[in-house]
């Protein structure tokens, strides 16, 4: 049996309802954090998965619920008591064989995985409750703390949408809405509205003066993986940049997870916006973003379930979701973070403006009353997780 094998049985245990019914085996919430960590203990190489076999046989065997739910318990005993608890300073008198998993504290999440584990089956559940301890929902503030201090934005929104407007024939129409929009969302058509439609925006500034200092583009990938991630990710649509970050067209240029700046997420109809699929696919897409991005401190994204969109951010501390609004309805709030999202300088799409990047990477302190500058090597490690520490070496 391979360690891959525990880990897959112990994630589909997981994934069972009854896991987050059924009691801790170790003074815990549930039965369910139990089997986090113990998957963490498998995927940190310190485990003998030959003890998970009796489970698995079981399994296999199709034994009843409850005698799978007893092996389940009786591996979590027999873990308790045969894993030796590390000595602490001063070295105790009489040391305890207590589980790895009955320690306080062992913070679990989807950075906890190493890179042969790092699989859909393995990831999304863990990502999916990394994430839910750590949500805020329908935050008024999103929008002016990341928009608000973009230059001139309030003046180019107007000046795009009105020309919107007064195109022949019109973008827009009040009442009607954005006359391409597609009535049933299809998700091809969506994408070929996005796409030109942002085409269009920045045409239209162009021709009254106002240019973004670095090109992006929209891209639209949702049948073809991003290249850079071990699981296979697709990303429906997204905001990239080129890889000499300049305003040159490049059509043939192929994108990876380091130029994802804004990834986005499409729903067909509107009541997805409040499931946990949708943000949960938004979440993926930033988890990547993250690992790939080592100077990257919050990800923006958004989502678009028909024509209802929201705002997302992403930082270590988790995920905050903006009140949601129509497209159709609010044209200037849809202008006004596209046009956001095209201006930002790198600091305000998340980047942290303390390293600099160039053909070197360097950051500068200040140290005996002089600045010095400490240079960057390659990296060794960094942690793939949304919420967390980000441990990077």
């Amino acid at each position: 049996m391979t360690k891959n094998h525990a880990l897959q049985l112990l994630v589909a245990l997981q994934n069972l309802p009854a896991s987050h019914s059924l009691p801790s085996g170790a003074g815990g919430k549930n039965l369910f954090n139990d089997l986090f960590r113990l998957n963490l203990a498998v995927s940190s190489g310190d485990f003998d998965v030959r003890r998970v076999i009796p489970l698995l046989a079981a399994v296999l065997n199709h034994e009843s619920d409850f005698d799978i739910w007893e092996k389940v318990y009786e591996l979590l005993a027999e873990s308790a008591a045969t894993t030796d608890a590390k000595p602490s300073t001063p070295p105790p008198s009489d040391p305890s064989r207590t589980a790895s998993f009955q320690q306080t504290p062992w913070t679990f999440n989807t950075g906890s995985f190493a890179d042969t584990s790092d699989l859909r089956r393995n990831v999304d559940p863990i990502l999916k409750t990394e994430v839910e301890d750590n949500l805020r929902i329908d935050h008024l503030g999103v929008f002016a703390t990341f928009f608000g201090k973009i230059p001139k934005l309030a003046e180019i929104t107007t000046v795009v949408l009105e020309s919107c407007k007064e195109a022949d024939p019109p973008l827009f129409k009040e009442g009607v809405g954005w006359v391409e929009w597609p009535e049933g969302c299809e998700e091809a058509s969506v994408l070929q509205f996005l796409r030109r439609h942002i085409d269009r925006f920045l045409l239209l500034a162009e021709e009254r003066g106002s240019r973004p200092s670095k090109h992006r583009r929209c891209i639209t990938t949702p049948n073809k993986p991003i290249p850079g991630s071990v699981s296979k990710r697709k990303l429906d649509v997204g905001l990239a940049y080129n890889s000499n970050d300049d305003l040159v067209e490049n059509e043939g240029q192929t994108y990876d997870w380091l130029h994802i700046l804004i990834p986005g997420e499409l729903k067909s109809n509107p009541r997805e916006d409040k499931r946990s699929s949708t943000w949960l696919d938004l979440v993926r897409y930033a988890r990547e973003i993250f690992s790939a991005q080592d100077t990257r401190r919050f990800v923006l994204g958004f989502t678009l379930c028909g024509p209802i969109m929201r705002i997302w951010e992403f930082d270590r501390l988790g995920v905050v979701r903006s009140t949601p609004f129509d497209i159709n309805k609010d044209a200037h709030m849809f202008v006004s973070v596209v046009m956001g999202f095209l201006w930002m300088s790198k600091e305000q799409l998340g980047f942290d403006p303390t390293i600099a990047v160039g053909n070197v990477r360097y950051t500068t302190i200040q140290q005996n009353g002089q600045m010095e500058r400490i240079y960057l090597e390659d990296r060794i490690k960094r942690q793939r997780s949304v919420a967390g520490r980000a441990t990077t070496c």
